[in-house]
């Protein structure tokens, strides 16, 4: 579990993101950050998803509807998108 969440922060998870899915508080996130060599992380809310990523995203979180774990269902979309994972945790959280 702890490469996956590695993995996410590579892929772009925000402090929240990780907090909610992982139980990881913002000291833990800044040291992995610094850990794996990532600059400090950017704030506010990143760019909106354009229409096609949004299809493209809902079409792969339904392929993973059966997925228990939110936190494996995160990374598995992201690995299968390519999109960073703060984008589509905005878009989701909307969704919801």
């Amino acid at each position: 579990m702890h490469d996956i969440k590695n993995q996410m922060i590579k892929m772009d998870a925000s402090a929240a993101m990780l907090t909610e899915l992982a139980g990881m508080d913002i000291t833990e996130y800044r040291s992995r950050r610094t850990h794996l060599g990532l600059n400090k992380a950017t704030q506010g809310r990143p760019a909106s998803l354009t229409s096609d990523e949004s299809i493209i995203l809902s079409q792969v979180w339904s392929k993973y509807r059966d997925e228990s774990d939110d936190l494996i269902r995160y990374f598995r979309v992201g690995v299968d998108t390519g999109l960073p994972l703060n984008k589509v945790w905005a878009f989701m959280q909307l969704e919801q």
